[in-house]
């Protein structure tokens, strides 16, 4: 690619806020199917495969690909690192979907001419409590 670009992290909302980097939910996830019976195997697999990536693809990946062959510039490289240092995992963002309610209401209210959460939420107060109740039923099983 002949185009060039940079790298530069989401924006604070201020100078006083710390800055973060929220880990999207398009992060890979392991499913164990329920008929599995071999668990002792079956968590070792998951926790050798998680420790090899972490300590043996992630950095070569990290350091050798995204900051070396990819970075056009070595301030991209740094913006790298002041991302990477400041992840977060959003446990509320993963979580929020209840049952679909929010999935499609920023859009929802996006797309309209009044902006408000709020009467959207009074609106659709019971499918998201519903949704909430659901979602905890499954956690608690």
């Amino acid at each position: 690619m002949d185009t060039d670009f940079g790298i530069v992290p989401w924006p604070k909302y201020d100078e006083s806020t710390d800055f973060c980097a929220n880990v999207d939910a398009g992060t890979n996830t392991y499913v164990v199917p329920v008929t599995n019976i071999r668990y002792d195997l079956t968590s070792i697999v998951l926790e050798s495969l998680g420790a090899f990536g972490y300590y043996e693809v992630v950095p070569i990946y990290y350091g050798t690909a995204l900051q070396t062959k990819y970075s056009r510039d070595e301030e991209s490289a740094g913006m790298l690192d002041l991302i990477k240092d400041a992840r977060v995992f959003d446990l509320g963002y993963f979580n929020s979907q209840f049952g679909g309610a929010f999935s499609t209401a920023f859009a929802t209210i996006a797309n309209n001419k009044i902006r408000d959460f709020n009467s959207w939420y009074t609106s659709n107060e019971a499918s998201v409590k519903a949704g909430i109740e659901k979602y905890l039923a499954a956690y608690m099983e």
